[in-house]
């Protein structure tokens, strides 16, 4: 299964949870993760067998735990879009009223700030650490 290649160069891969792959956003203006169905030609959630509907709503819920642990999370908004890429992956923002967007959409076309390579490398290490994760 490959994963669109716009995907792949705005994220790391976290880890894969059954058929999602979790993966950390580079964007550094919120926490923000992308899912990943990794099932062949998904372009929609009704492509989805109800098992892997849950699994992928278990996967929101895991991402959430983590974001609940961040001292700036006040929100989480999820949101499949798939306008410019059609394969089926999940947006995970954590948004706080302080953010540099809020309160307009995270989709925003104002410039974008990355993550430098070690906040990037702090939250996967924090995400590999997170006690709800690795029980």
């Amino acid at each position: 299964m490959k994963i669109d290649s716009r995907i792949l160069k705005e994220s790391v891969e976290l880890e894969t949870f059954g058929p999602i792959q979790i993966r950390l956003h580079k964007r550094a203006d919120f926490l923000w993760f992308t899912l990943v169905p990794l099932i062949e030609n998904a372009t929609e959630l009704t492509d989805l067998s109800v098992g892997e509907q849950i699994q992928l709503m278990q996967a929101i819920a895991k991402v959430e735990s983590f974001m609940k642990t961040q001292p700036e999370h006040q929100k989480l908004n999820v949101a499949a879009f798939g306008n410019v890429v059609s394969q089926l992956h999940i947006h995970c923002i954590s948004r706080f009223d302080s953010d540099r967007l809020w309160p307009a959409p995270a989709f925003d076309n104002t410039e974008i700030e990355w993550r430098s390579e070690d906040n990037l490398k702090g939250l996967v290490d924090a995400w590999s650490s997170h006690p709800e994760l690795t029980a």
